[in-house]
């Protein structure tokens, strides 16, 4: 068990007593500390780098579509993603197919280390020009762009958390961005760490779930289908898991399956982080008023006596079935499926709980109707 006190004011922290998971590259460490001085106990891990094989398939299949188009079409990419698109491209054998494509279409390409402001985008749409000045082609010299015009689509070649900006701000222009993810091998690769987020999701032990890029939402969704959890992680959080993406690209697969993702008005760190801060604790707070007081139900913690008491399992699990409807009585078989674990015997659920009582002294939390089951102590 572990006790944090109210402090003096007699108020915690927005987020205190929630259990965050991040998935992020870049700004994993500026996003951890946001969240963690917000009071909330986070879990994070990088994305993993090289995202499997239903990921490759997809930027294979978008690869040959794009290829038969017609459309002589706007190409937005850093220089490493569009030459590490080629190289697989290469190995797909569509190499020259799609350099012919480019050839025959506007392509715009900057350094990784820069994000084009929105004057810049418009000045590289309108005179072909890099954010360096020079006009660039698929192979990275000079490329004449005369009439194109402004294209009103474009596909956007990208690995990392760029991606998300660089879409608003054409989304800004009346541009609709199509994202086609590649692989960067470069940098710290987690797969054990999204592995253990997937398991939090699914299980209960996460309250949120963050996601700061398609790489992110990748990594998590390819994890899942690798141990055959796919369908769970969504239910998870379309029902239990509050998830927020930094944005459209990142919330698209996920939404695809039925999962609902909250998204910030602005793809920034802040605004995702205030987000978080608003949405989490009005879908993961419960307050009940028990005959030994009011009680909070916050994520896997319970506020009582002005004290926060973090919970196993096993208990926390016990107290969410009590409270779904409170003051009703529950048989110990319609509990048992309610916990984690293996075990779910009427036994199982007796030793929770006695768990949960000893965990909460001094407070009638839950009451024992003889015969029948359990029920909180529950006064509307």
């Amino acid at each position: 068990m572990v006790e944090a006190p109210i402090p003096a004011n007699g108020e915690i922290r927005r987020l205190t007593g929630f259990t965050v998971g991040i998935v992020a590259d870049q700004t994993r460490e500026e996003i951890v500390g946001l969240i963690s001085r917000l009071g909330a106990k986070v879990v994070s891990s990088a994305p993993i780098r090289n995202r499997g094989p239903s990921v490759t398939r997809k930027l294979m299949e978008d690869s040959r579509v794009f290829v038969a188009s017609t459309d002589p079409g706007l190409v937005i990419s850093t220089v490493e993603d569009l030459s590490r698109w080629q190289k697989v491209a290469d190995s797909w054998g569509i190499g020259t197919e799609l350099r012919d494509k480019l050839e025959g279409s506007k392509v715009v390409q900057f350094p990784r280390s820069d994000r084009p402001s929105l004057p810049s985008i418009e000045a590289l749409l309108r005179d072909g020009a890099s954010p360096s000045g020079t006009p660039t082609g698929a192979s990275g010299s000079p490329t004449d762009t005369s009439g194109f015009g402004v294209a009103r689509n474009a596909t956007l070649i990208t690995s990392g958390e760029g991606a998300e900006i660089l879409s608003y701000r054409l989304g800004r222009i009346g541009i609709t961005v199509e994202a086609l993810l590649v692989d960067q091998p470069s940098g710290h690769s987690d797969s054990f760490g999204v592995s253990r987020l997937v398991h939090g999701a699914i299980s209960g032990q996460l309250d949120a779930l963050v996601l700061t890029s398609p790489a992110a939402t990748d990594s998590l969704l390819e994890s899942a289908r690798g141990a055959g959890f796919e369908q769970e992680l969504t239910v998870a959080l379309s029902q239990q898991v509050l998830c927020v993406a930094i944005g459209t690209l990142s919330a698209a697969a996920l939404s695809e399956l039925g999962a609902h993702v909250a998204i910030p008005e602005r793809p920034r760190v802040a605004p995702l982080v205030r987000l978080l801060a608003t949405q989490l604790p009005k879908y993961k707070t419960k307050t009940l008023r028990l005959s030994g007081g009011a009680i909070e139900i916050r994520g896997n913690s319970v506020l009582i006596n002005g004290q926060l008491v973090t919970l196993p399992p096993a208990p926390m699990a016990m107290i969410r079935a009590l409270s779904e409807v409170p003051g009703r009585v529950y048989t110990r078989r319609e509990l048992a499926p309610h916990l984690p674990g293996a075990d779910s015997s009427t036994h199982a659920v007796e030793m929770a709980v006695t768990r949960l009582r000893s965990l909460l002294p001094g407070v009638s939390i839950v009451q024992t109707v003889v015969k029948r089951g359990y029920r909180l102590a529950y006064d509307p």
